[in-house]
């Protein structure tokens, strides 16, 4: 029999048909796909969150032009936009992690009783919700403080994603959560407890420097003066704050070892001798004999032992040089130095700051590391410090 060609509505009917079928497929597909996303949604043991910030980013969008301080300052300016922006927030769905994360049964509760979680501290964190839609970011993390819906205390770490193709679109941005309150609680108590470490070891060194000025009036005040101008010096040149509030913690009782040298000696208004020199130059090991054993929260005890060492070597009790010699001591030998000549002694009157910054720059790289004499001599030729 012979065969009869398709006609052309035959072949545009199965055209249509042809399209219709990969139509289906890609809904098919979609579905799944969808399907999918919220079985991997309900089912996380991680509590998220589906939120839809749409409404929000058109509320922002017709805010007028910051101008030059930019959006952060104009929000925080404009509480009343922040409160704004937070009603129109709009919770779609949340899994059963988070109804367990904060403590409810029903996603009704979460959905509706939003603005119930919210906290001053949480406002600080929407702030940077909304800073992300205006600058344009799809992921942010952040801390935020706040409280179940049941009114208990929470600290949620966050992880902000604007999802899907779309660079501009915030409709759907979801939310994972997990609870870091004891974590951040524990580390709060660490920070308290450091500080209140701290704090004790700050009252046993101004003791300490108090007994040792006891027994040498003339000196009375020195370790102050050491202290205030090494912890310049440190800032000047850039170290760190915990590093500085060791140094100021060294310079304070530096000269603790004299409590092992006669106090006649200390007190001799008149050139010491050479052996009387000798028994003076012992406090440096005998101050850190007495500190070593004490654990501070910095190497307080190496910086007493070395502070009369000399950059060039030349310095005692170990004869050390150059950066065999801790930073803290080199920056306390110059400011041991620049006092010392300053001030009054027993056997002479006060040398004056000017002669003690010429002995700066004369030994600037010999006795003294050239780093901190230039800090030093900047600090009062160009700054203005006094003593």
């Amino acid at each position: 029999m012979k065969s009869v060609p398709p006609s052309k509505e035959m072949g545009q009917n199965f055209g249509v048909s042809e399209h219709a079928a990969a139509g289906c497929l890609v809904e098919e597909e979609l579905r799944k796909s969808e399907a999918r996303y919220r079985t991997l949604f309900e089912e996380s043991p991680v509590a998220l969150w589906e939120e839809d910030f749409s409404a929000v980013q058109a509320y922002l969008l017709g805010l007028p032009d910051p101008g030059p301080s930019g959006w952060k300052a104009f929000l925080q300016d404009h509480p009343e936009i922040v409160d704004e922006a937070i009603r129109r927030v709009r919770i779609v769905d949340v899994n059963q992690a988070t109804l367990n994360f904060l403590k409810v049964t029903k996603k009704e509760e979460v959905i509706e009783g939003f603005s119930q979680t919210i906290t001053e501290e949480t406002r600080s964190a929407l702030l940077l919700q909304l800073l992300a839609i205006l600058e344009g970011k799809r992921r942010i993390e952040f801390d935020a403080p706040g409280m179940t819906v049941a009114g208990e205390p929470l600290i949620s770490a966050l992880q902000w994603v604007a999802i899907g193709s779309d660079p501009v679109d915030y409709s759907q941005v979801l939310v994972s959560t997990s609870d870091v309150t004891l974590a951040r609680q524990a580390e709060e108590l660490q920070v308290q407890s450091y500080r209140a470490v701290q704090k004790a070891v700050a009252g046993t060194i101004y003791a300490m420097a108090r007994i040792v000025e006891s027994r040498d009036p003339y000196t009375a005040g020195h370790q102050q003066g050491v202290a205030r101008l090494a912890v310049a010096i440190g800032r000047e040149m850039g170290l760190e704050h915990e590093q500085v509030n060791g140094l100021m913690m060294a310079a304070l009782i530096h000269d603790l070892g004299k409590i092992n040298v006669p106090s006649e000696i200390l007190a001799k208004p008149t050139r010491l001798t050479p052996l009387e020199f000798s028994l003076i130059q012992t406090h440096s090991q005998s101050g850190y004999e007495i500190l070593k054993e004490i654990e501070f929260p910095w190497p307080v005890a190496r910086m007493v032992l070395e502070h009369h060492e000399r950059f060039d070597g030349s310095g005692y009790p170990q004869g050390l040089s150059g950066e065999e010699i801790l930073l803290e001591a080199r920056i306390l030998a110059v400011a041991d130095v620049v006092e010392a000549m300053a001030s009054h002694r027993p056997y002479r009157p006060a040398l004056g700051i000017e002669a003690a910054l010429e002995e700066i720059r004369a030994k600037r790289g010999t006795s003294f590391d050239p780093r901190v004499a230039d800090a030093c001599l900047t600090l009062f030729l160009e700054k203005g410090l006094t003593l």
